[in-house]
């Protein structure tokens, strides 16, 4: 009697255990995500180079004359970016004094040049723009609505360029142009000579910001 009762209560507890097994007993499937961060790039070309770029030379120059052109400003990255005038160094050379310079030079060392030929700047989307901004003195400078943000003035004054804001939208893969105009204004008088054989280098400082219409 005692055996079969052991018996039985084994069978219950072998019972009892495949069943506690089968509730924890069921189907799976395991998975994974995988992600992947790439930084994106902010890569500025001026005329589609690197580096410091020459963009004009201007030979022969004199009372009168005017020249214009475009610098193309290009960002070869993957984000919609900004690109400034942050900055601008301007150097004078003197060149030497021929006899009539020696008339009315009382700095020898000093180059007048920049003192005496304006620039206009500013940015536009693309290179066909009208050029026929009229300059016809330092006085009379007119640009439409859609030239503001621009600089007018004399080649020295770019020093204080970063005073201008001059700024445009640069979208990945496109490029933006920024237009210029140099001309020495005929004083109408032999001042000017001032300024004979002296020479005159610019370098405009660009850079490309991130903007936030990503």
């Amino acid at each position: 009697m005692k055996r079969r009762i052991f018996l039985s209560l084994m069978v219950i507890a072998i019972a009892a255990a495949l069943v506690a097994g089968a509730t924890t007993a069921y189907f799976a499937d395991v998975e994974s995500a995988t992600g992947t961060l790439t930084a994106g790039t902010l890569d500025l070309k001026v005329n589609d180079k690197n580096g410091n770029v020459g963009t004009f030379n201007l030979d022969n120059i004199f009372p009168g004359y005017e020249s214009d052109g475009y610098i193309k400003l290009s960002n070869v990255g993957t984000l919609n970016g900004i690109v400034k005038i942050t900055g601008a160094t301007v150097t004078n050379y003197e060149n030497g004094i021929n006899e009539p310079e020696s008339a009315y030079d009382d700095t020898p060392n000093e180059g007048e040049l920049g003192d005496r030929v304006h620039i206009l700047l500013y940015f536009t989307s693309d290179n066909a723009a009208s050029t026929s901004t009229a300059l016809e003195s330092p006085d009379d400078f007119e640009l439409s609505a859609s030239h503001a943000g621009s600089y007018f003035g004399k080649i020295n004054g770019l020093t204080n360029i970063s005073n201008w804001n001059l700024s445009k939208d640069l979208n990945a893969g496109k490029s933006v142009y920024l237009y210029y105009k140099i001309k020495w204004f005929d004083q109408k008088n032999t001042s000017d000579n001032i300024a004979q054989t002296d020479k005159c280098s610019v370098t405009l400082n660009f850079n490309l910001y991130q903007s936030n219409n990503d």
